[in-house]
């Protein structure tokens, strides 16, 4: 069985050995093809090369620019989109302003010795949802004299709801207006009565929550936060009892 095996080796060498020198015979003896150039299809000189700048193009007669097309009403719109906003004109009282469907219009602010209490009536347009004001040292809930200190409120009261652990949390049923309270105590005076007359900003920090999240205590993850701004504002003297003492 051994020798068939050698045979077979030995045949297909052999056939290899043959082609390669078969195939070494015909190039050897094959003529060698030159490339053909013509002329054209009726014979004759060779057309005469190109320049090396290319063809020259055609001269055109002038053409005056089309006056551009009107502006789409799309582009219209992209313009006033472009366009920035003005600016705010710091110099009149702001006591309006709307976030996520909500308006909060600043009512009054009334001072007794060195207590201060802002009054600001919030009205829901939305779906009903839960409302949270903090009173805590780094609440964003601010207020701002002219002289550039900043006071945080002492207690938060929405509605008939005050503070819980310096949060106060309370519901704005849809289309209820709900009266939000502000209470500072201890503020600078002088000669008697508040240091300051007026609040150049206040600002509100608010973080809202679905029904559903009331229901289940979910407060960890609000649906949104809004800081509306209130600018310029009033303050009036009272001699009625402040809102609360501490």
């Amino acid at each position: 069985m051994e020798w068939a095996v050698r045979l077979l080796f030995k045949l297909i060498l052999l056939v290899v050995a043959v082609g390669m020198v078969f195939s070494f015979v015909r190039q050897l003896f094959s003529p060698v093809e030159k490339p053909v150039v013509l002329a054209g299809p009726t014979g004759g000189r060779l057309p005469v090369p190109l320049p090396k700048g290319g063809i020259p193009r055609a001269s055109s007669p002038r053409v005056s620019n089309p006056p551009p097309p009107p502006p789409s009403r799309s582009g219209a719109r992209e313009e006033l989109a472009a366009q920035p906003e003005p600016p705010i004109d710091t110099s009149k009282p702001i006591t309006e302003a709307v976030h996520d469907q909500i308006l909060y219009r600043l009512l009054d602010a009334t001072a007794q010795g060195n207590h201060l209490t802002i009054r600001v009536q919030a009205v829901n347009r939305g779906v009903d949802r839960m409302i949270e004001i903090g009173s805590m040292p780094w609440s964003k809930t601010l207020v701002y004299n002219e002289r550039g200190e900043t006071f945080v409120p002492h207690e938060v009261q929405i509605a008939n709801t005050r503070a819980n652990a310096g949060k106060t949390r309370a519901m704005l049923v849809a289309g209820v207006p709900a009266e939000i309270l502000l209470i500072y105590n201890g503020l600078p005076m002088t000669t008697g009565s508040l240091a300051f007359r007026q609040l150049a900003l206040m600002q509100l920090d608010v973080a809202l929550f679905s029904t559903d999240q009331a229901y289940r205590n979910a407060f960890w993850d609000p649906i949104a936060i809004s800081r509306p701004t209130f600018r310029r504002i009033a303050i009036t003297e009272s001699s009625a009892s402040p809102g609360v003492s501490r």
